[in-house]
């Protein structure tokens, strides 16, 4: 499958809720509106001193932009929303893994219909989740357009994808070195990949693998992107950034993002390294 067809496939669906890094661009937005009346007024009340003004109201918006995502995310923390994503879902803030769920109720109520032939109309009234240790988590009362078939359809993709036995991660796993050491040995196995001089790869196919199973600890994910970049893959890191959008924990999905829009080694390197400090800490709890 292409990887826009994966995208398509595995996206992340909301339902009651702004994604905060929209919602940023419009409180950014709004924000320099704010300043450059901030500006126009500072420029009447100092004549002779228009540029000043501006470059004050200038000053101010670069001053608060930092703050708009916080602001962005603070506001969606406050508004009931529902995360559906590949590898679990997200509930007022609360991430939930397909793993840690054993089934999915859907209760509903029969109400007499308005028709004349007697028949009884079904009323769907709410989506619960029955988690393995027995606790029951209520997602919703209604049905949001299409939140149902969004869970069905995101629960049988992830049973599907139990994690192939053959794909082996030791490979690219980071062990005890650090960012710069990890990427420069994932580079190295990329280009053994590719057919460097008496140099042993890894079997591209599996690190294709690796990167798509979406059952994949992410730092699998990420670290298999690079192999294969590495080894003459153009789509590698655009399959990665499918793989970030289609994450519903917000803490692994925020951090994929940063390993696949990197424009740096630096930033590569320490991007990988809170990756990987992030997925273990995920794992561990």
């Amino acid at each position: 499958m292409s990887a826009d067809g994966q995208g398509r496939r595995r996206r992340r669906r909301e339902f009651g809720g702004f994604p905060a890094d929209l919602l940023a661009r419009r409180i950014i937005g709004v924000r320099a509106i704010v300043w450059l009346a901030v500006a126009s007024v500072a420029s009447m009340a100092l004549p002779g001193n228009i540029l000043h003004g501006f470059l004050l109201g200038l000053a101010l918006f670069v001053f608060g932009r930092a703050g708009a995502p916080l602001a962005a995310r603070l506001f969606t923390a406050s508004r009931v929303g529902i995360v559906v994503g590949s590898d679990g879902i997200l509930i007022r803030g609360q991430f939930v893994s397909y793993s840690e769920i054993s089934a999915v109720h859907y209760d509903w109520k029969r109400e007499p219909s308005s028709g004349y032939d007697g028949d009884m109309a079904t009323l769907e009234l709410s989506i619960s989740l029955e988690l393995v240790d027995g606790y029951r988590l209520k997602l919703t009362d209604g049905f949001p357009d299409g939140l149902r078939d969004a869970i069905d359809e995101a629960r049988a993709a992830w049973a599907a994808g139990e994690r192939d036995p053959e794909v082996e991660s030791d490979a690219v796993a980071c062990g005890e070195q650090t960012g710069v050491g990890w990427l420069r040995a994932l580079r190295d196995l990329g280009q053994g990949a590719a057919g460097g001089y008496r140099t042993i790869g890894p079997n591209v196919h599996q690190m294709s693998r690796l990167l798509d199973g979406v059952r994949s600890r992410p730092s699998d994910r990420a670290a298999a992107a690079i192999v294969l970049a590495a080894s003459g893959d153009r789509t590698a890191t655009r399959k990665l950034r499918i793989a970030a959008e289609a994450t519903a924990n917000p803490l692994l999905r925020a951090r994929l993002k940063e390993v696949a829009d990197a424009h740096d080694d630096a930033a590569l390197a320490e991007a990988l390294e809170a990756l990987e400090e992030a997925d273990r800490e995920e794992h561990a709890g």
